[in-house]
């Protein structure tokens, strides 16, 4: 620190006590802090961490160059990519030593640390520590989901504050030994993340404006920190490929299709970023730039001032404002722009201190009540709050995120061979069964080409990918020998988005046979003679638990609930409380057994046990003719066992109910067209009705 900067900091520190409204911006800042750590330490939810354990255990069992990725079957043939390999391995090192509790602590000291360097480096840059928690706010409103997030990433971004501070900030340039530190602190980053060029990018930027502001000596040392860092960067196991990481990747994968990462930051869109980016985030940051532009016009007039102006941070700045805007994963940069705004504030703060801290203190009251409420927030928060604190300190990771019953069914019959799998579960498949089952997709979307992912969403969707391709032409095209589906059918749009119902995808599929199923997932293998041990394991499963099972069929789950209740409530095919719901739905008042015969219907239909499902509905509405929802259950029953003439029926008697509500009238179309062998534009009929929404949640869908 220079002796004009300990000079303009002493009266804050030491001559003028705390005030009130500099307590409530703490206060404010420490609680979101708060919130954010205890999501940072809750149980594991990261998908991407899985393939990092894994990968790291390969690397160490197999070297840094492996024949050929051990977890994709559909991977590049140069993978794997080595751009994250030292983070594989730490964590896996970790989980040895102390098991995914260990990383739960490491990833809360990680958050917190985190938040405290952000403090840190904005109390030394704006001199005052109420902007200092204003900026910690805004910070963690606008990156929570980076934090959240067990990933390399939280190496990334206090690196890259620390290259600020040791490099960037001290306005002589950085001393020999900042300069020996950042070296070495680039030389772990390179290995660790692909995003250690950010560092190097923002060290070009600044020592190019210290350059053009005639700051000679304060140039020179950036530059000869830059090229330390260029030159240190390039032991890694890939050299300089490592740093053209985004631009091939950008270029080659399908990066730019995960929405919740790559979408672009544009101040006149509020919307369509998914969880990454609230309300309040997009608002944060659109009066950012707001701010931004006149801070910086007026910086660019003093650049003759005395003493000069921080060249050097308004040109990261810009740096930064340009990555997020290219995507929001990079919206933890815009602490830098921020930095600028809130130093333009200090002369006003300091001469108008009350006022302005009162204006402080309120916009970070405003912000701190507004963090929790976001919805991205509180879909990843509402499962901690779930848990009692017992519960919350030990379990290791949400198991009901990762499928439980399917998980045990793969462990139990040692399935051999290439999977198709949702998106989200790629990882943690990898981490618990490869290379036994190959995944098709997971996070590492440079790790494999950009028409695999477009295919994934197009079997997603029962579509195929090539002219006159169908789906299940597509999964043998791809040599898949296991089809994992998941989900209920809710009714969302069936776009490229990640979640989609794909559990009843292959019912009656050609050439495929269910082999495993629950209410919310469910597992095909392929009829061909590679899976003819495969079948051969799943039956002796089957045997040792005295399920019927027939290897030629496939599991019948009608037969499976009607003889082994108790087997079909333990795993996932019938409810818990199914006995109890039997007994209600046979007697009682009618009221009583309407209710438990809906009920049962709905968990057998989510199971795929139509025939005992369509029984229950026409029970029910034998009791209730009027009552719409069994006869929309009844619809959805029939049309997957492809009895559209029944279906019609059934849809014109609804339809003879006034009045139809919204969601009635989307089951009356589909009925209607399904028996005009009608579907909306490249949409088979199989994906109109796994699309109709049966479980009941949010608008009715437009389709």
């Amino acid at each position: 620190m220079s002796e004009t900067q300990a000079t303009a900091l002493a009266p804050t520190r030491g001559a003028s006590a705390p005030t009130a409204s500099l307590w409530i911006a703490l206060a404010c800042a420490s609680f979101v802090t708060a919130l954010v750590v205890h999501l940072a330490g809750g149980p594991i939810v990261t998908d991407d961490l899985w393939w990092h354990l894994k990968m790291g255990e390969a690397y160490l069992a197999l070297g840094l160059w492996p024949d050929a990725d051990p977890l994709l079957h559909t991977a590049h043939a140069d993978a794997p990519v080595q751009h994250e390999w030292l983070f594989g391995v730490g964590v896996h090192l970790i989980n040895q030593l102390s098991g995914l509790h260990g990383l739960r602590v490491l990833h809360a000291i990680a958050a917190a640390a985190i938040a405290g360097l952000v403090f840190r480096t904005a109390r030394r840059s704006t001199e005052s520590a109420a902007l200092a928690a204003f900026a910690l706010l805004v910070f963690l409103a606008v990156s929570w989901l980076r934090l959240h997030q067990l990933r390399p990433d939280l190496f990334s971004i206090p690196a890259t504050l620390l290259i600020y501070g040791w490099l960037l900030a001290p306005p002589d340039g950085p001393s020999r030994g900042r300069i020996v530190a950042g070296t070495l602190l680039f030389a772990i980053w390179v290995n660790v993340h692909s995003l250690f060029a950010v560092g190097l990018l923002l060290l070009g930027a600044g020592c190019g404006a210290a350059f053009l502001a005639q700051q000679w000596e304060r140039a020179r040392r950036l530059g000869i920190a830059l090229g330390a860092g260029c030159a240190i960067t390039l032991l890694n196991p890939r050299g300089f490929e490592q740093h053209l990481t985004f631009f091939t990747s950008s270029r080659e994968s399908a990066i730019w299709l995960i929405r919740d990462e790559w979408t672009p930051f544009a101040p006149w869109n509020m919307t369509g970023y998914g969880w990454s980016v609230s309300g309040l985030g997009w608002l944060l940051t659109t009066a950012m730039l707001l701010f931004w532009i006149p801070a910086a016009y007026r910086t660019l007039r003093s650049l003759r001032s005395q003493p000069p102006v921080d060249v050097v941070l308004l040109a990261i700045s810009a740096a930064a404002i340009v990555a997020f805007s290219v995507s929001i994963r990079f919206l933890w940069l815009s602490l830098f722009p921020w930095l600028v705004v809130l130093r333009s504030l200090a002369p006003v703060f300091a001469r108008h201190k009350k006022w302005v801290g009162w204006g402080l203190a309120t916009a970070s009251l405003a912000t701190a009540v507004a963090f929790p409420l976001q919805a991205g927030y509180q879909t990843f928060a509402r499962g901690h709050w779930r848990l009692s604190a017992g519960e919350y300190l030990r379990t290791p990771y949400h198991p009901t995120k990762y499928y439980p019953e399917l998980d045990a069914f793969l462990s139990a019959t040692r399935l051999e061979g290439n999977l198709f799998n949702p998106y989200t579960l790629g990882g943690y498949l990898a981490y618990r069964h490869a290379p036994r089952l190959r995944t098709f997709v997971d996070g590492r979307t440079e790790h494999y080409p950009a028409d695999v992912l477009r295919e994934y969403f197009r079997v997603n969707m029962q579509r195929g990918f090539r002219e006159g391709e169908s789906d299940v032409d597509l999964l043998n095209r791809r040599n898949v020998d296991v089809f994992i589906g998941v989900g209920i059918p809710t009714g969302g749009p069936r776009s490229s988005d990640l979640a989609h119902y794909t559990t009843a995808n292959l019912e009656r599929a050609p050439g495929w046979r269910l082999i495993s199923r629950s209410f919310r997932h469910a597992v095909y293998l392929r009829d061909h003679e590679k899976n003819r041990e495969n079948f051969a394991r799943v039956a002796a499963y089957y045997a040792a638990q005295d399920v019927p099972f027939d290897p030629a069929h496939g599991l019948d789950v009608g037969r499976v609930t009607r003889e082994r209740p108790d087997w079909a409530s333990r795993h996932g095919l019938l409810p818990e409380n199914f006995a109890e719901l039997r007994e209600r739905s046979e007697s009682g008042s009618a009221q009583d057994r309407f209710i438990a015969m809906g009920s049962l219907a709905r968990f057998l239909a989510l199971a795929g046990a139509y025939e005992d499902q369509i029984a229950l509905e026409r029970r029910a509405i034998g009791l209730r003719p009027k009552a719409e929802r069994p006869h929309q259950r009844l619809i959805f029953g029939l049309l997957h066992l492809d009895r559209g003439k029944e279906a019609l029926a059934v849809a014109n008697q609804l339809a003879s109910l006034p009045p139809v509500e919204a969601r009635s009238a989307l089951f009356i179309r589909a009925a209607r067209n399904y028996d005009r062998r009608q579907s909306p534009p490249g949409l088979p009929l199989s994906a109109w009705v796994n699309n109709l929404p049966f479980v009941a949640r949010g608008p009715v869908p437009t389709y």
